[in-house]
């Protein structure tokens, strides 16, 4: 009962009571001003509802844009893990607390795979133009979590997944052409296209996986939660068209 009055949904209740006064006012001729509001009305209760939001998330993670899985035994030994973001100015490569919670359970994930893989290769990607990179962190991070030094790569060039899949090819120029690349969920299918677009074959190792089953009863109910997904989604379902459209993939 309390989702229904959170400001996300009272801006809902808000923009349907605007529709119902656009509709009253408008004649049959002029239609206008009550196809605007209730589009723009369609429009927020998809990306602020459960159910909206988690089509999408799921379209990315499960659907059509889902990444096979690898079968048993695939050959790869080489584990890559991209960057997720960063916060604040770290002063060395030791202060992992500046890494934004999707980098961090990449690298985890990254280096307890790498580290159960004995004589497997970890590379970190990510991060470039700065003193302290984002792989920087991810190196640091690793080591503490016991992968040895001998076996991390780092690539530091990279500002985005296109040029993280450039350097890392580069790097990887005699090491073999497929990978293990560990990502979160959402942003795997867009990474992936990325990697194969530079001839690396991909076996998705995807973490933070944010669809859920939205229960029936609050499942049209704007939720922020449900914005905060969609915002996400909307950002790798254009970030893969403009790396189509621009010949990246």
């Amino acid at each position: 009962m309390r989702v229904l009055f959170e400001p996300v949904a009272l801006l809902g209740w808000a923009m349907l009571a605007l529709s119902a006064l656009a509709w009253r006012r408008s004649t049959a001729g002029n239609r206008g001003l009550f196809a605007l509001a209730g589009g723009l009305s369609v429009a927020y209760f998809w990306f602020a509802s459960p159910l909206g939001a988690n089509l999408m998330v799921g379209a990315l993670e499960h659907g059509v844009f889902a990444v096979r899985e690898c079968a048993p035994g695939d050959g790869a030994r080489v584990y890559v893990v991209l960057a997720g973001g960063k916060t604040g100015t770290p002063e060395s490569d030791a202060d992992v607390a500046h890494l934004q919670e999707a980098g961090f359970r990449r690298t985890v994930e990254g280096a307890t795979l790498a580290r159960t893989d004995a004589g497997s290769l970890l590379v970190l990607a990510g991060g470039s133009g700065e003193s302290v990179t984002e792989a920087d962190l991810m190196r640091h991070l690793a080591l503490r979590l016991g992968v040895s030094a001998e076996r991390i790569r780092v690539e530091r060039s990279s500002g985005n997944t296109h040029e993280s899949a450039v350097g890392v090819a580069r790097l990887l120029r005699n090491g073999g052409t497929r990978i293990h690349l560990v990502t979160s969920a959402m942003h795997m299918p867009r990474a992936a296209a990325a990697f194969g677009a530079q001839g690396i074959e991909v076996c998705p190792r995807a973490v933070d996986r944010r669809y859920v089953r939205p229960d029936i009863e609050d499942a049209l109910i704007p939720q922020i939660t449900a914005l905060v997904k969609s915002t996400a989604a909307m950002h790798e379902f254009v970030g893969y068209a403009w790396y189509y459209l621009s010949g990246r993939l």
